[in-house]
Parts: structure tokens; C-alpha cells; sequence
């Protein structure tokens, strides 16, 4: 647990660093590493990554606790399944954070609807307040409009329908 929140902190500063400077640079953190570089592939079980001098070197997935790519900053956080949480773990995307609140993107490839799904998670505090399978931009504007601290420090929790 005390991994998992100096590596939220870390990622927070990371993100707080990276807008004074316009852009997170390309960078992959493992277990035991943090390397900068110039091009990152992910694979299915590997992610490759490549080097300032053009060298191309491999690192196992579940070595891997972040990773940014283009911009796009991945950070290892557990599933969720009806906001609770699952023994596994995934690279999301973390999309933004505002007002206490990470909103991830987690991708997955539907094989019934032959179609790739995206599932959004709102955590805080080490919880999932929601999460939503493809919802609207307007839907996902309007939860985080509405999120406000109340004088408990404890997030309220609004309802979020579909239009």
C-alpha cells in the first residue's frame, strides 16, 4: 500500500512537472529502474523501448509500474468490477486529475461485439467511486463538475445518468 501511494505521489509531481514543461517526456519506470527514451512499443507481454543512441531493449510487463508514451502517461492500478477491486492489475491511462479525482481509461478488446470497449474509472482516496463502459464526453464532464469535498474530506458521490 505505501508503494502504491508514493507511486501516486510520484506520478502526481510527474504530472505537475510535465505541464510547466508542456509535455511528460517518453519514460518507462519498472520495478527496479526508471529509463528515459526516445520511442516505446507495447506488446502483448512485453513492452520494447528505444533508447536516445537507437538501441531497442525489453522489459517483461509485469515488471513494468509506468510508462509514458507520446504524451499519454500508463500507470499499473488494480481492475475494478462493480467498484470493487480484483486481484489483477493493468497499465490505464490515466486521463486527468482534478478535485481529488484520477479518472483512468482502461482499453479492452470485446470479443462478442468484435469492437475494442473503454472503461473509465473514478478513484480517490484508494477507492473506486464509479466506474463506467463507454460512457459520453458529457457524461464524464459532468461527474467531475459535480464532484465537491465535503466538510468530512469524504468525496460525494453523484449520480451519473445516460442522455
Amino acid at each position: 500500500m505505501k508503494t502504491l501511494a508514493l507511486t501516486i505521489i510520484a506520478m502526481l509531481i510527474g504530472i505537475n512537472v510535465a505541464k510547466v514543461q508542456g509535455q511528460v517526456p517518453n519514460h518507462v519506470v519498472t520495478t527496479t529502474d526508471t529509463i528515459y527514451c526516445s520511442g516505446i512499443h507495447l506488446g502483448t507481454s512485453k513492452l520494447k523501448y528505444t533508447l536516445a543512441d537507437g538501441s531497442s531493449k525489453k522489459v517483461d510487463l509485469n515488471e513494468v509500474v509506468r510508462y509514458s508514451n507520446n504524451g499519454h502517461l500508463f500507470h499499473r492500478t488494480p481492475v475494478y468490477r462493480f467498484n470493487q477491486k480484483t486481484n489483477r492489475t493493468k497499465l490505464m491511462e490515466v486521463l486527468k486529475y482534478e478535485n481529488g479525482v484520477f479518472i483512468l481509461k482502461e482499453e479492452h478488446f470485446n470479443g462478442a461485439r468484435n469492437c475494442w470497449d473503454n472503461t473509465f474509472y473514478f478513484l480517490a482516496n484508494g477507492k473506486c467511486l464509479e466506474s463506467k463502459l463507454n460512457p459520453s464526453l458529457e457524461d464524464l464532464s459532468a461527474y467531475l463538475d459535480s464532484h465537491k469535498m465535503n466538510y468530512n474530506n469524504e468525496l460525494e458521490k453523484p449520480n451519473l445518468t445516460r442522455h
